[in-house]
């Protein structure tokens, strides 16, 4: 996922997102995408909202759920 248009588009989805600097003492996210708002990202992560700002986001993939 490149822009935010394909978080958009992949919202309640499982990502995992890996991010420049250490959020929540985390380089490596993995969570549920939910709103995005004013160029950041919020991932649901065991039920607790993270918020990921958009420019420190360096790779984002879907993850296959089975």
């Amino acid at each position: 996922m490149k822009s935010l248009k394909d978080f958009e588009k992949n919202r309640g989805k499982l990502a995992r997102i890996v991010t420049m600097e250490k959020i929540e003492n985390q380089n490596v996210i993995l969570g549920r995408i939910g709103e995005i708002t004013n160029g950041s990202i919020t991932l649901l992560v065991d039920d607790r909202p993270v918020w990921i700002p958009f420019d420190k986001i360096t790779k984002a993939r879907l993850e296959i759920e089975l």
